[in-house]
């Protein structure tokens, strides 16, 4: 079992159907002969706080290995990487262009500040987990003051 941050309002499938149905009442007729998608290429993610360690899932399908790049600060990471086609698309007629390729780059804020010596990192079956310790808390530090010598007058 899981918990979800926010609570949905209680009639947002009602309204969710009646979109739906005016949507599918709207677009009947003639079926479109291609459908292009227009959306910048930006990999799916989901956060999880194990309380210990930040784990972050990438949905990276068809992006290999080496081209993946992460750093990790403090409280952000960033993910950058590039997928490109697997296959020539000259001599094609095109009827259905969903899949995003290209370069992308992602910045996920964290659910607090993590230890980036100690991050890791798997890649299996087009999914990224990345794990981030929870920094520890470091007690403050006193600091001393001197005071500085004075020149001979």
């Amino acid at each position: 079992m899981f918990r979800v941050q926010q609570e949905w309002p209680p009639r947002i499938d009602e309204l969710q159907r009646e979109m739906e149905r005016f949507f599918d009442r709207f677009g009947r007729g003639a079926r479109q002969r291609g459908v292009f998608s227009e959306c910048v290429w930006a990999p799916h993610v989901d956060v999880y706080d194990t309380g210990d360690n930040a784990i972050v899932l990438v949905d990276l399908a068809g992006v290999p290995r080496e081209q993946i790049q992460l750093a990790v600060e403090r409280e952000q990471l960033t993910l950058s990487g590039d997928r490109r086609p697997p296959h020539q698309m000259e001599g094609r007629t095109i009827h259905a262009l969903e899949v995003p390729y290209g370069a992308f780059k992602r910045t996920i804020y964290l659910p607090f500040a993590v230890d980036a010596a100690r991050a890791e990192a798997a890649y299996r079956d087009g999914f990224l987990e990345i794990t981030l310790p929870r920094l520890e808390p470091q007690e403050p530090r006193r600091v001393p003051i001197r005071t500085p010598e004075r020149p001979n007058a």
